[in-house]
């Protein structure tokens, strides 16, 4: 099931809560009149207070939301706005407050493919029956839908194809899975899809390959694609073409702090072996080895001579490789005779085996052991070593000392050992009845390789031939692969080692853009970043804008988004330059996710212009507009989390940072009370605004040169209050987004109580309706307590999204929560409060 279609189902398990709590929050049947500034303002302050939730719970995506909602109305063709109120609604449950949200995306911003396979989704899945669902599919794929773009009817497809599978329409199933593919290449899930499918049903090495091509063009950045392609390549002898995916793989896992699998050592040196040979092998790990050793009793010897103990210490000869690189040491050495090494690496595996054997019987001795599992694990250990024995002919009476110890103590596996009967034998030299006691078509490969060895000692090598080449690429990239094929080496068959699909393979090889590699290396050469300001200059009142580019320089669609091979995600790490008037306080890095298109194909590039702060930030520089502010932005594209702390850019991400820009001071920050106050009393409301703004700054300022008395600070709330009482519902909200409130300013008590009593009267006792801006304004920001009149006058709302927020907000104060009307202290303390940063609710 794609992750879209999972998404949907777990919407409608979410959604539960939304409807029970407040139906869907939706918009309102009268419109409110446009004011982008206020929408800000509300969106900012929203934000904020689900920021400063700990764990955000669903009732507090519902306040978001229900905020959001309302400061969309205000301003319904800011896309980004509806897009936070999308995911608010999505972090709610209210499937329909996210698909209205999703709409009002698409009328500002048409080519957001991400939106438009949302709300094509929703509708799909809104019928009832799979045959109302499937013609819904026909309609969106058919020939009247050209018009949508190729990425979106790809994924649709796909949908598609898994509904006709449930159905158990084969044919269906597999039109829609290649139509998915057809439409766009960069469809992962549909290529992966079409890949495991009929590499399940198809022999041939050469359409394998072809399939995983079409798998590596979708995600060239896909460890797992290249490691599957080495495979594909080693099986059929093409050693050198598996050696560059293999590297490949290699580094993209190092590149990107990945954990490498486990069996990649093994297989990279298991490869290597087949392409240098086994002496360099044996050289490189015994060296290894010995340096790791040399190690170890040097620091025994530092610590024998300072006279201190050593008892914690590991000595030498207790310092091991992995058994799965001692396999290949052994073998390795076992060809070229090196017998030394061939005694010395047995007695190591021995050791390793004891050591597994000790570690399972300890575990089991706690209560929460899976004491099968870990018998298991001690078997196939055992079965290991026993096969080595039986390979490099050595130890045969300790085998089978072993096997009738080790068959009446387990007996759970005493079938397994008695398995090993013919690899007794062939230790003891009784090569035909070795032969004689494995079914010829045995698809072990522990079997396969004694048959081997036993046919070639009994001198039919066609035979022996036919079972290492088995092996070989049955288990290419293992120790006992690059056996095999050096046993065939050995015996005069090289000709045999590189199968005739091998030699098309090579060709094939040579067609796979060398771009691919150069991608991993560098991902400057299929990635363009760019983030500009859209000007060096910012008024105090104004948001600061970046305008972000990403461009695909790949000759392939790359899809686009979070952990695909064109990250979306960025974080914008502001930075307060030395030249300016000073900042005081901490500026948040904001996270911007540019989920907005699917894929960007060869040349394509995304272009979005957003604001450049996040919402904590943006209000503390609006309340130090004293002086000039500089700031510049360091851009880091997928970050992740450094090795040395702090955050970096993810592996395929790129770096970048912008110019530097001036925050412009607001001229009225310096004004006498008596001016700021005639600023209140103006006929002009861009006038007032800087004025609100102004007190705003002085009231909560910690400088000396503008800090009020108490005196002067209560009549500046007077003003305030005066203003209030005869200002339109909407200058009231945004005076109450903007100034501080009483528990960050003691003489702005008297203004919130004022507040609180106004908005009561006009609700419940004049029955006057109240803007529901207005009402979202006083609170989140001037009720503190959960037993506040105001709280029930938001019940008498008829606006539900008001009843919400009202609601939910009494609840989480009533548990002893937080918002931002608790919030206590002057700015600089608000900031260590307060981790919101304007990314995603």
């Amino acid at each position: 099931m794609t992750r879209r279609m999972t998404m949907m189902k777990t919407l409608c398990v979410a959604c539960a809560f939304a409807v029970m709590v407040c139906g869907s929050i939706a918009a309102q049947p009268t419109q409110p009149a446009v004011d982008p500034r206020l929408a800000s303002l509300l969106e900012r302050i929203a934000i904020l207070d689900l920021g400063m939730q700990p764990s955000p719970t669903i009732e507090d995506y519902v306040c978001a939301q229900s905020a959001l909602s309302i400061a969309s109305e205000l301003d319904p063709s800011d896309a980004d706005l509806a897009r936070l109120l999308a995911e608010a609604a999505w972090s709610a449950g209210d499937e329909r407050g996210m698909l209205d949200a999703t709409r009002t995306i698409l009328r500002n911003d048409p080519a957001d493919t991400v939106a438009l396979l949302r709300l094509i989704g929703a509708k799909i899945n809104a019928y009832q029956t799979v045959e109302e669902r499937l013609d819904a599919y026909a309609r969106y794929l058919g020939p009247d839908a050209g018009a949508i773009d190729a990425s979106v009817r790809s994924r649709l497809a796909l949908d598609a194809s898994l509904l006709e599978r449930e159905t158990g329409n084969a044919d269906k199933f597999l039109e829609y899975l290649k139509l998915s593919q057809r439409l766009d290449p960069s469809n992962k899930d549909a290529v992966s899809m079409i890949a495991q499918m009929y590499a399940q049903q198809i022999e041939s090495p050469i359409t394998r390959m072809n399939l995983q091509i079409q798998l590596l063009m979708s995600d060239p950045l896909d460890p797992h694609i290249h490691m599957g392609m080495a495979k594909e390549f080693a099986r059929e002898g093409a050693v050198t073409q598996a050696r560059r995916f293999l590297d490949n793989a290699n580094a993209i896992y190092t590149i990107s702090g990945q954990q490498k699998p486990p069996i990649m050592r093994e297989q990279r040196i298991a490869l290597l072996w087949q392409i240098t040979g086994p002496q360099a092998i044996v050289h490189q790990l015994n060296a290894s080895l010995a340096d790791l050793r040399a190690q170890a009793a040097s620091m025994i010897e530092a610590r024998l001579a300072a006279d201190e103990p050593t008892d914690d210490l590991p000595r030498p000869e207790q310092i091991r490789m992995d058994l799965t690189v001692d396999r290949i040491r052994l073998l390795a050495a076992y060809v070229i005779g090196d017998d030394e090494t061939v005694a010395a690496t047995l007695k190591d595996i021995n050791a390793s085996t004891a050591q597994i054997q000790e570690n399972a019987l300890e575990a089991t001795r706690k209560r929460s052991a899976d004491r099968a599992a870990l018998f298991q694990e001690y078997v196939r250990a055992l079965l290991t070593l026993e096969a080595m024995r039986a390979v490099v002919g050595l130890e045969g009476e300790q085998m089978r000392a072993d096997s009738i110890k080790l068959s009446s103590e387990l007996r759970d596996f005493e079938s397994i050992f008695e398995r090993i009967e013919p690899w007794i034998l062939y230790t003891e030299g009784k090569y035909e009845e070795a032969r004689a006691g494995i079914d010829p078509e045995t698809d072990s490969v522990n079997n396969m390789m004694i048959l081997g060895l036993a046919n070639e000692k009994l001198g039919d090598i066609d035979a022996a031939v036919v079972y290492y080449n088995k092996v070989a690429r049955e288990r290419p990239l293992s120790a006992f692969g690059a056996f095999a094929r050096s046993r065939m080496v050995s015996i005069g068959r090289r000709d045999d080692v590189v199968t005739p699909d091998g030699f098309r393979l090579v060709a094939i090889e040579r067609t796979i853009p060398r771009w691919i590699d150069r991608m991993i290396e560098n991902p400057t050469s299929f990635l363009y970043l760019s983030v500009e300001p859209t000007k060096q200059r910012f008024g105090p009142m104004e948001d600061a804008q970046v305008t972000v580019t990403i461009r695909n320089h790949a000759p392939v669609p790359l899809a686009i988004g979070a952990s695909r091979p064109i990250e979306s995600r960025l974080l914008l790490i502001p930075g307060m330059e030395p030249g300016g008037d000073g900042f005081v306080g901490t500026a948040k890095s904001k996270v911007l996710e540019l989920n907005r298109r699917l894929r960007l194909k060869p040349l394509e590039e995304l272009v979005v212009t957003v604001d450049a702060d996040d919402p904590y930030t943006d209000w503390i520089i609006d309340n130090q507009a004293f002086g000039t502010v500089r700031e510049r932005w360091r851009v880091l594209q997928g970050f992740t989390a450094g090795r040395l702390g702090g955050l970096t850019n993810s592996p395929f991400g790129l770096v970048t940072e912008t110019s530097i820009v001036q925050r412009l001071p607001l001229a009225e920050s310096s004004m006498s009370n008596e001016q700021l106050l005639a600023l209140l009393g103006s006929d002009d409301a861009e006038v007032r605004h800087r004025g609100i703004r102004a007190i705003a700054m002085v009231l909560t300022t910690e400088s000396e040169r503008s800090r009020r008395t108490l005196v002067e600070s209560q009549a500046l709330v007077q003003g305030l209050t005066d203003l209030y009482d005869r200002a339109s519902a909407s200058e009231r909200a945004g005076m109450l987004l903007v100034l501080p409130h009483g528990k960050q300013l003691d003489p702005m008590g008297v203004f919130d109580e004022h507040v609180r009593e106004q908005l009561v009267v006009d609700s419940m006792v004049e029955k006057k309706p109240v803007d529901s801006s207005l009402f979202a304004a006083v609170l989140l920001t001037r009720v503190s307590d959960p037993e506040n009149a105001v709280f029930d006058a938001a019940m008498g709302s008829g606006d539900q999204r008001v009843r919400a927020l009202g609601e939910l907000l009494q609840q989480r104060l009533r548990a002893g929560g937080r918002s931002y009307a608790t919030a206590r202290g002057m700015i600089t303390e608000v900031a260590g409060e307060n981790s919101a940063a304007r990314n995603r609710p």
